[in-house]
């Protein structure tokens, strides 16, 4: 079955990646392109297997599926990621719910203010490319909902002024079209 099968793709892959190296191994996309296309019916064998997959590649396209398909089960899975000790799985919680994935499927999450919750789980932290990813996804969040994405950069900066750069690169689309409202920030 597929948990026997999910098994066998982690156990195959090699070491996880460095913290600090975000380039992963490329030649592990087709194994996660198989947990995408056939794994969509055990979330939790696939979560499992996603868990540990993209500590050596990114696994952001092959989540969708599954926050797509079990969004409930994926989002109480992506809190407890959040705090993760790898930087690998804590961006996946940002990069696999991002609204507008560049060259990945749009992806619709109905309950917005959880993706809200991990996204100020992870605003603070202490990996670049976490916070890049928070930073990515504010500004996907601007093009689905400029109010709802204003009022999020509006109270990031609120509570902690440091967050200014973050902040900054998610808004510079809408800096880039003059809002006033963006500008003020």
């Amino acid at each position: 079955g597929w948990a026997e099968a999910a098994a066998v793709l982690v156990a195959a892959a090699p070491a996880p990646v460095p913290d600090e190296d975000a380039g992963g191994l490329f030649r592990l996309w087709p194994v996660l392109t198989v947990v995408e296309r056939h794994g969509v019916e055990e979330p939790e064998v696939s979560l499992d297997a996603l868990e540990a997959l993209t500590q050596r590649f990114t696994a952001e396209f092959a989540i969708r599926p599954l926050i797509a398909r079990w969004e409930e089960v994926a989002l109480a899975r992506l809190e407890v990621w959040a705090r993760h000790a790898s930087p690998h799985v804590r961006r996946l919680v940002s990069e696999g719910t991002r609204p507008r994935l560049p060259w990945g499927r749009a992806l619709r999450v109905r309950d917005t203010a959880r993706v809200e919750g991990l996204l100020d789980a992870l605003v603070d932290d202490r990996s670049e490319v976490v916070r890049r990813s928070v930073a990515n996804h504010l500004g996907d969040i601007l093009k689905e909902d400029r109010e709802r994405g204003l009022a999020l950069a509006r109270r990031w900066l609120e509570r902690d002024e440091a967050r200014r750069p973050l902040v900054r690169h998610g808004l510079r689309a809408v800096l880039k079209a003059g809002d006033p409202r963006a500008l003020a920030m």
